[in-house]
Order: structure tokens, then sequence, then C-alpha cells
């Protein structure tokens, strides 16, 4: 399957924050992504949609195309911190098919965390990021529409419902082995 090119800023131009079902039904590629995710490390959901301030809609949250991930209740964020710079190196590796292959299959845009952005538009370098969280506590990963929407080749429609077709080595490792399976995300 061909690699997906980085994606395209997708400025937010509507509020239209979803949650609970909302996500699964009509953001599929993200729900897919973090199923996977809190399946293979752990941590808890920090939400999708947020709402929108009247006239302030600036945030891929607010048109549902965002995802915060962050440590478990309790744990230690030190602890979490090594998971998610696991999954960091692993999401924006390059792999055998080209540069940072599963961000771009993903149609993953931006991941902020720990006061960096790595943005598709700067292909993924790190750099400074002084919004106004600064994401040490939690992962922002936000979308481009057909990742969202599960259009990219990181994802493969099953009876409709679009699921990560390939693994995750929670070790730590590059996914060299990210073709020698492939693996449904359970509805």
């Amino acid at each position: 399957m061909a690699l997906d090119d980085y994606p395209l800023r997708t400025p937010v131009q509507t509020c239209d924050p979803l949650f609970g079902a909302e996500v699964r039904r009509k953001r599929p590629g993200i729900d897919a992504f973090r199923t996977l995710v809190l399946e293979e490390f752990k941590g808890t959901d920090q939400g999708v949609g947020r709402q929108c301030i009247t006239g302030n809609a600036t945030s891929a949250h607010h048109e549902s195309r965002a995802w915060d991930w962050g440590p478990t209740k309790g744990e230690p964020v030190a602890q979490w911190r090594q998971r998610a710079t696991a999954l960091l190196a692993q999401l924006l590796a390059d792999g055998p098919e080209g540069a940072h292959e599963l961000v771009r299959r993903f149609g993953i845009r931006n991941i902020i965390f720990n006061r960096e952005i790595f943005s598709a538009g700067k292909l993924y370098e790190p750099a400074p990021y002084d919004g106004p969280n600064d994401h040490t506590t939690h992962v922002h990963f936000d979308w481009a529409w057909p990742g969202a929407l599960g259009e990219t080749s990181g994802y493969e429609l099953g009876g409709g419902v679009p699921a990560v077709v390939f693994p995750f080595v929670a070790t730590g490792a590059i996914l060299l082995a990210m073709y020698l399976s492939k693996r449904r995300i359970p509805k």
C-alpha cells in the first residue's frame, strides 16, 4: 500500500465537538488509533471533543479532530512519560516505505508533548511549543480530515469501520515488523 503524503494543514473552520459513541461513528480513524494506544500503551483517554466558546473555535478539539492521551490515574507522570516517549519514537520513525511512516499512514498532522510540537508541515522535526498548555502531563494528537475519518493507509475497512492495520511493538522497538502481521481493532 502506497505511503500517504504528509498531511496538509487543516485550519479549524467549525465548532462540532463530539463525545462518546459519536466519536466512534463520525471520527472512526481517531477512534481506532485511540483504541490501539490505550490497549498497547495503557494510560487514560483525556478526550476528543471540547466545547466551543462562541467565536473562538481554534483547536482541532473543537472539530473533534484531536485526542489527548495521559497517564493512568495515580501513575507517576515520569513513568508514563517513558511510555509516551516510546510511542512517539515509533510513530515518528522511518519505516520500510519511507520517512515518518506510521504518523503519515494514520494521517496525524501534529503531536504536542513536553513543550514540543511535531508538525507534518515541518516534516515532524521537533520545535518549541509555547501554547497555553505545555503538554507535560498528556500528549495531544491532531489529524487532518482523511486520517480522522480513517481514510488513510493506516486503516483498513472491516465491516465499514476502519481498523488499524499495523501492530505496535510495545517494547519501544522501531516498527520494522509491522508488515509481518495485520491486526484489527475489536469493536
